[in-house]
């Protein structure tokens, strides 16, 4: 899919291609996830949640848990493709790609878990229950009328909790307030760990 207008500003549209929009649900979602960028694929489809390792996330990690398609939001942190950037690009890329984040604001997440990214998985598959549990708990969130945003690798909790210091296996299965992140940042607190 071609880029919109609104991408013209973003110094990273320059050298990446297509765009894809978030996949969102039919209804107001049970559980949203925020992964890294959209695959090939699904810059061709225009829409994320359509390629190769979102089928995989779909099959694996989703329908297991009793979920449905229509039940969940799947956002990025970027919506082109290309080699992620790095350095003062990449924080340009991730702070004009906001722009395109209303599915986020508008459900008003309470909760942000941190875990592994489907797409890393087929490289480290003994991480995967880490995973699958981050999504169980995401579920129990949500059966409980607690709406979890999850944050699926280092991109994404780096764009939603970037005050956090070490990778992602530090943070790995976190879970922190949505609404009180500029406080947790101060005084360290986590509304559950672990």
């Amino acid at each position: 899919m071609k880029k919109p207008t609104k991408c013209e500003g973003c110094p990273f549209s320059k050298c990446s291609t297509g765009f894809a929009h978030d996949w969102v649900s039919i209804g107001p979602p049970k559980i949203m996830v925020v992964m890294k960028m959209p695959a090939r694929e699904e810059v061709v489809s225009g829409k994320a949640g359509t390629g190769g390792a979102a089928y995989y996330f779909w099959k694996d990690f989703i329908f297991p848990m009793g979920l449905r398609k229509d039940q969940v939001t799947i956002c990025n942190v970027l919506r082109c493709v290309g080699e992620f950037p790095i350095g003062k690009l990449r924080r340009e890329a991730i702070e004009a790609c906001r722009r395109w984040d209303d599915p986020i604001r508008e459900w008003k997440p309470d909760v942000m878990g941190i875990s592994f990214s489907p797409s890393g998985l087929l490289k480290t598959p003994q991480q995967t229950r880490f995973l699958k549990k981050s999504i169980e708990r995401a579920v129990e969130f949500a059966s409980n009328g607690v709406k979890p945003l999850l944050l699926l690798g280092d991109e994404a909790r780096e764009k939603f909790l970037p005050h956090l210091s070490g990778g992602l296996k530090t943070w790995q299965g976190s879970w922190f307030n949505y609404e009180n992140r500029a406080e947790e940042e101060v005084e360290g607190k986590t509304l559950i760990r672990r």
